[in-house]
């Protein structure tokens, strides 16, 4: 078995629903980003495989037709590891455990945003301004190493931008 982290960005269609994820999450565990903050687990959502079952009430806001969902889960893709261990993880292979990176980076021209020193793992990478998770499509795209600020707001000299994804092999 291999745990791979995914992130998935999910345009809610229906009013408190949010659409079903690519893969099982592992244990059920999920973070969400929902109303631009996080959400509490177990209080305000609950996972099951691949449906997050989203409570309004706990919450005390509702997740409208067409906001975003950002949801950051590990899920594991039934691999059998290098090393022949017959689906029993093991931290130390590398094909079961990819190697992640995360560092900062300075912005020094305003609204543009620091080439990656790697081109990422596909739906591995995660993007943060000063702390705050920014979402793919909507204030952020990226082609290979090279990422584009296309948000409303201002991305200003002396923002840290934090980059975190899964290193190729």
């Amino acid at each position: 078995m291999a745990l791979i982290p995914n992130i998935e960005n999910l345009t809610i269609v229906t009013q408190n629903v949010i659409p079903d994820l690519a893969e099982d999450a592992y244990l059920d565990q999920a973070m969400i980003l929902a109303g631009g903050s996080p959400a509490v687990p177990d209080t305000e959502y609950t996972v099951s495989g691949k449906t997050i079952t989203w409570d309004e009430v706990a919450a005390g806001y509702n997740l409208e037709v067409g906001e975003v969902v950002t949801v950051d889960y590990t899920y594991d893709d039934h691999t059998v590891g290098a090393g022949g261990t017959g689906g029993v993880y093991d931290a130390t292979d590398p094909g079961q455990n990819p190697v992640t990176t995360d560092y900062d980076l300075i912005v020094i021209i305003q609204n543009t945003v620091p080439n990656l020193i790697h081109t990422p793992v596909a739906n591995s990478f995660t993007l943060k301004v000063n702390g705050v998770l920014k979402t793919e499509g909507v204030d952020w795209t990226r082609s290979g190493r090279n990422v584009t600020w296309i948000s409303g707001s201002t991305l200003v000299v002396g923002d840290v931008v934090t980059y975190a994804y899964r290193v190729p092999a």
